[in-house]
């Protein structure tokens, strides 16, 4: 398991700071460990109270950590005074950690978490040494130096700051009036991430979606993914927050349900396939499917059957059960498809017949080809052959299929947005092919 270290301060509420960062890294599958940099005596109506803790002590919780646990990415939050900044900064440089800088400067209250020192500090020490720097308006306004009201003063302010060294500047937009927009700037071009405007309030949400980007950074994920990835991610938490005290709070494992949701599209998919299909239409390799997570990287991040989809005495039967990380061939298909259309993040296999494709094109199903014998060596088929036929008709087509080759059985590949979308394709399929089951 990947480790992950946040350096930020304590809530004792447990809606924010360390513990938020603790939670959400748990959610997305990597080790969390920290480093306090202050106590504090809190609620979620307010802050009643802060202890910074000595330079040593704050240092050393870093070196233990980061000597032991092969700690790649670093994500820091409340540092609270000029020296605790500067202390930090160092470690981070010193031991070449990536670093997510999120610039805390007050609660979600209202409560000022800042000393003097602490604005010239960030400037002078940690935003050089960081990865990501991930202001919000009124944070990038006070870096910045200038208000920032708008989405043009957000890519002023992202300019900015990138020339303090960071290599990539997230300003959020939570707290615009309109539209809820974020702007990332890696010093050339902007991209802008935007979702809707919620009413409410819940504390944690800036903790928790920095230790997002950190967590999926850790886990590989490319820059412009994880700030995806979690954009959509701390929206369902803010969305399912509930209320605690005095205010709501984020629900870092409302993230647990949309693995959930994704794992139970796959398990419906194939309970439909055992009950309707026909021996007919499983390849002799057998079926699989795979359904990814949004944003997803890798094979851990896609679900599919730890096994297969076969032929038993004349019947259709699973072998294996559902879960992550489990498909590769499959999901090597839908992680290339989404590298060109995000939207694409299911697909299967079946059976290859000339009768399949013709009836495919009948139901006017947009159809690609890709040719074996032009594959290049020590490529992966399903990338190779995936990401051909994707360049060649410029989107993702609802069928792939190959003719085979030496030693390899030909097949036909369904794409889709989601199981029921492959399914529903698949069955039409079968529907013209064979009639009604």
């Amino acid at each position: 398991m990947i480790p992950v270290l946040t350096i930020a301060g304590s809530d004792s509420s447990g809606g924010a700071g360390v513990q938020a960062d603790m939670k959400t890294f748990t959610v997305l599958g990597v080790h969390g460990c920290c480093a306090v940099t202050c106590v504090t005596a809190q609620s979620t109506k307010n802050v009643e109270y802060i202890y910074p803790l000595p330079l040593e002590v704050v240092e050393s919780q870093i070196d233990a950590v980061v000597k032991d646990l092969k700690i790649r990415v670093v994500k820091t939050g409340m540092l609270y005074n000029g020296a605790i900044v500067k202390s930090v900064s160092k470690k981070i440089h010193d031991y070449k950690l990536k670093g997510i800088a999120d610039p805390v400067m007050s609660s979600t209250t209202g409560k000022k978490l800042i000393e003097k020192g602490y604005i010239d500090a960030l400037k002078k020490y940690l935003i050089p040494v960081s990865m990501i720097v991930m202001p919000n308006l009124y944070e990038a306004g006070m870096i910045a130096g200038f208000k920032v009201k708008n989405i043009d003063d957000m890519k002023k302010a992202c300019r900015v700051i990138h020339k303090m060294g960071a290599r990539f500047v997230l300003v959020k937009g939570g707290h615009l009036r309109k539209n809820c927009v974020d702007v990332l700037y890696d010093g050339k071009k902007f991209l802008f991430y935007s979702n809707k405007k919620m009413d409410r309030k819940a504390h944690g949400s800036g903790c928790t979606y920095s230790a997002l980007v950190a967590g999926l950074v850790a886990k590989g994920y490319r820059v412009e993914n994880a700030v995806g990835t979690a954009k959509e991610m701390i929206s369902g938490m803010i969305e399912s927050g509930y209320n605690i005290g005095s205010t709501d709070v984020v629900n870092q494992y409302a993230a647990m349900n949309e693995k959930y949701r994704v794992l139970k599209e796959v398990e419906n998919a194939v309970l439909w396939f055992e009950s309707n299909l026909k021996p007919d239409f499983v390849p002799e390799v057998g079926i699989n499917m795979a359904y990814a997570l949004p944003g997803a990287e890798g094979f851990d991040d896609v679900c599919g059957i730890d096994g297969r989809i076969v032929k038993i005495g004349g019947k259709v039967k699973r072998i294996g059960d559902v879960d992550f990380g489990k498909s590769r061939h499959v999901a090597r298909i839908v992680l290339t498809a989404m590298s060109f259309d995000p939207g694409m993040r299911s697909a299967m296999n079946i059976r290859y017949s000339e009768n399949t494709v013709k009836k495919a094109k009948r139901k006017k199903l947009s159809i690609g080809f890709f040719d074996r014998k032009h594959e290049p060596e020590n490529v992966s088929t399903m990338e190779w052959g995936t990401k051909n036929v994707i360049k060649k008709m410029g989107y993702v087509p609802d069928i792939i299929y190959d003719k085979g080759g030496f030693g390899k059985e030909a097949m036909i590949r369904i794409t889709g947005k989601n199981p029921k979308d492959v399914t529903e394709k698949c069955e039409a399929l079968f529907l013209t092919c064979y009639g009604k089951p």
